[in-house]
Order: C-alpha cells, then sequence, then structure tokens
C-alpha cells in the first residue's frame, strides 16, 4: 500500500496464519474474522472485507449464504463507523463476465447474485476484485437508489495475457491500468522444472506473449475437445441414441479439426453446401473459435459481428448444422437405403444430397438459420464487442467519495441510456439479419 495506490490479490487464504500466504493476502493483519473470511485495513482511508465465497465441501463452487453477505453489510457499516471506504475482495464473481454467465458458468459466480451486489452497492461499497473466471473484465452494476458497484475480474498469472492491474484511489476517481508481463526467467525456469521440449523453451525466450496465448488456446482447445468424447457425455456404446450422437459429435469435431484451407479443407466443404467461408490466416476453426474465447480472458474485447473471425465460425456453424443432420439421417434413419444406393455407386447419403440440392436451388442459408442467427447475434455481441460501461483493462471511475442524490439520479438515468442503447443496437442487428432472410426468401 503506497499513498493512496492498492494492489489487490484474489484467493482463498489458509487456517495457518503465519504462513507466507496469509501474510501476503493481508489474513495475518485482520481485525476482524469470521472463518476465512476477515477485514484488514489498507492504510488510512481503505478497509480491505475479504470474503470466503467458497462452498465448505468443494472450492470451486459458490458457498454464498445469507449469513455471508450479512456479515459483508456488517462490516461496511463498521468501516464507515471506522472513517473507512469498504473495497471487497471474493473469489467467485459478483456479476455476469460472460452473457448469461449464470447459466453458461454458475460455479463461477455467486447465486442471485444481483441480490447481493444491489446490497453491496446501497452499503456504500464500490470496488469489487474478484477471481474464478480468469478473465481481464470490469462490469457494473447500477442499483434501483443509483447506487454503482464495480466488480473487476482478474486474470491469472499462470496463463495469458499474463497480465494484471494496478489501481489508484483517491477520494475523487480510481484509476486502473494493465501491466503486462512480457517476459519471464526462462533459464531459472528450466533449472527448477524439468521435461520442457526445446521448441518451447526458445518459444518463450524469443516472444514469451505469443508463447504464453498459444498455451492458452491449446487449453482451452483440449478442455473443450475433452467435453466431446463420448465417454465424458455419458453415453456408452450399444445404449439408446448412441449412434445419433456419436455421428453428431464425430461432425462437428471432424469441422474443427480440419485445415480450413486446401483440398478436402472446410472452405472446399462447405461450398458444396453453398456456404463462403472467407479467406484468412486461421488454420482451423479450433483456431478461430480460442481466438474468440482467449480475447474474453485478455479483456477489452473488440471483434465486428461481421468481422473474419465471427463470420468464419458462424458459418462453420452453419456447415455444421446442415452437414450433421444430414449425416445423422443418413447414419440412422436412412441407412439401408444408403446401403443400397451404394451398391450403384451413389456416394452421397439421400439427406445430404438433398441437403446439397436445396443449398443449390434456395441458397446458402435458409431463413430458419438467418431467424436463429437473429436470436444468437444479442449474446455472441455481447461476447465479442464488450462494452458495459468501464474499460476491462484501463480506465477511471469515481472514487468513494462522489455520492449524492444527483449522483444517483445520473447513475440511474446512465444505466437506461445504456439499457436502451442496447436494446436498439440488439433490435438492427436483428432487422438487418431478419431482412436478408427476407431477400433470401424471395429470391
Amino acid at each position: 500500500i503506497k499513498s493512496g495506490v492498492t494492489v489487490a490479490i484474489c484467493g482463498k487464504p489458509n487456517t495457518g496464519k503465519s504462513s507466507l500466504l496469509n501474510k501476503l493476502l493481508g489474513y495475518d493483519k485482520a481485525i476482524e474474522e469470521d472463518g476465512l473470511s476477515y477485514t484488514a485495513d489498507l492504510g488510512d482511508k481503505y478497509r480491505l472485507i475479504a470474503l470466503d465465497s467458497n462452498d465448505p465441501s468443494k472450492s470451486t463452487e459458490d458457498g454464498m449464504t445469507d449469513a455471508k453477505v450479512q456479515w459483508v453489510i456488517d462490516q461496511a457499516d463498521q468501516a464507515y463507523a471506522d472513517g473507512k471506504y469498504p473495497i471487497l475482495m471474493m473469489h467467485h464473481n459478483l456479476l455476469d463476465h460472460l452473457p448469461l454467465q449464470r447459466l453458461l458458468s454458475h460455479d463461477f459466480i455467486v447465486r442471485f447474485h444481483y441480490t447481493p451486489a444491489t446490497l453491496f452497492a446501497d452499503w456504500g461499497i464500490k470496488l469489487v476484485f474478484t477471481g474464478h473466471e480468469h478473465c481481464s473484465d470490469a462490469a457494473v452494476h447500477t442499483s434501483a437508489l443509483g447506487n454503482k458497484i464495480y466488480d473487476f475480474a482478474t486474470t491469472s498469472l499462470t496463463m495469458a495475457p499474463t497480465s494484471f492491474r494496478m489501481f489508484s484511489v483517491t477520494d475523487e476517481e480510481i484509476t486502473y491500468e494493465e501491466k503486462t508481463i512480457d517476459s519471464i526467467d526462462v533459464d531459472a525456469l528450466t533449472s527448477i522444472v524439468s521435461g520442457y521440449p526445446q521448441e518451447a523453451i526458445d518459444m518463450m525466450k524469443n516472444d514469451f506473449s505469443a508463447y504464453a496465448k498459444g498455451f492458452l488456446k491449446a487449453g482451452i482447445e483440449f478442455r473443450l475437445a475433452k467435453g466431446m468424447r463420448m465417454e465424458e457425455i455419458g453415453i456408452a456404446e450399444g445404449e439408446p441414441f448412441y449412434n445419433l450422437v456419436y455421428t453428431a459429435v464425430t461432425g462437428l469435431t471432424d469441422v474443427l479439426e480440419k485445415p480450413l484451407y486446401g483440398e478436402g479443407g472446410i472452405q472446399e466443404m462447405a461450398a458444396e453446401y453453398d456456404i463462403e467461408i472467407p479467406d484468412s490466416d486461421y488454420y482451423n476453426c479450433w483456431d478461430v473459435a480460442t481466438e474468440l474465447v482467449g480475447a474474453h480472458y485478455a479483456g477489452s474485447e473488440n471483434y465486428d459481428l461481421e468481422g473474419t473471425e465471427v463470420t468464419i465460425f458462424l458459418r462453420a456453424v452453419a456447415l455444421v448444422l446442415r452437414s450433421d443432420l444430414a449425416a445423422i439421417a443418413d447414419n440412422t434413419l436412412l441407412s439401408a437405403a444408403n446401403m443400397l444406393l451404394e451398391q450403384f455407386g451413389v456416394e452421397d447419403g439421400v439427406a445430404d444430397g438433398i441437403t446439397k440440392l436445396a443449398t443449390k436451388v434456395f441458397g446458402g442459408v435458409s431463413t430458419v438459420e438467418y431467424f436463429l442467427l437473429a436470436l444468437v447475434s444479442p449474446l455472441l455481441l455481447e461476447f465479442i464487442a464488450d462494452d458495459d460501461g468501464a474499460d476491462d483493462n484501463n480506465g477511471t471511475i469515481p472514487g468513494y467519495a462522489i455520492t449524492g442524490s444527483d449522483v444517483a439520479k445520473d447513475n440511474i438515468s446512465e444505466n437506461f441510456k445504456n439499457f436502451f442503447e442496447t436494446v436498439i443496437m440488439y433490435i438492427k442487428y436483428i432487422i438487418k439479419i431478419i431482412v436478408r432472410a427476407v431477400e433470401s426468401l424471395m429470391l
């Protein structure tokens, strides 16, 4: 802590207070304790409320309770009574850092998150530092009374983009700036940890940031691909629907793994269904998908819905839908008919042949696909172009002393304005896509 500058580390303290980790976390300076939750002063003006948000039986899951919410409220009251501004730190996210995070990644965010967020904001907590999601993302919530609370999710230094933020906190404003670790002592690392191939060592030395990003993308692909294995899905061979699910999953992984370009590539394959895959420097669809997911972890995402990456991704999805549905029909419902046709030299299955013929006659994208795209676009746009009132990595927000009825009114007005601007933006995209659908129908 230096003259109004604070650096927060998000984590779960060990029970042994004398450990080096707990000294780093501040647990040895605790003023108030409640289990593994504690408070500690940060200089003369601020008090850290470190909340243990973990479930007692499984630390990855949210363990928020009414008692924990009340404890935070009581500590905020006590902080103000002692002339301190409260800053909250917890492992799980308080606000959404993904579209519909409560559904897509429910173990990473506290339950009924808008209720504690509203209560904490109205009790004078403005800054919250969270982790778990390992993304560099800032989210804002405005309570009905007009009080704002900012949740700064923090990425991990063990993965790209190997960055952290520095916060400078004064009464009037809170500024924050991203700092990135661009190099490490590779010789010191390899002297302690063995097993790194020479190629990886050279990459770390030559361009550590590129190595870290590549490592992250490979990890994302590994975890997603692992979830697509039949044993992970939980359907054993011989069980009902095994062939149907296996065909669908195999078709999806085939599209993800195949090279985008060249003979037999996705671009050539998609053309058979009258779907155009634009040229790019990406190797395959995994490369594109992990690039978009990796951008979420880095923060300040700024991809265009009609840009190259998103276009390839959406058209690959269209290819999966068409080829997979046709393959499922051919391999299950029409298997006998296709076996007969193979004897006469017909390579395409019945359903696949009809699908390809339909695209040649009616065009590359059906009206139904346009409609589905219109429904999905708002969620996708929020994921690829994050703009919720606070920059993820670098910015300035009002300080703790900036309060009052006028500020509250402005916050509420700004909240409504941002909400309606977002709705209008979504409507524009939906109308644009629907117009395309109508045009394709007329053609």
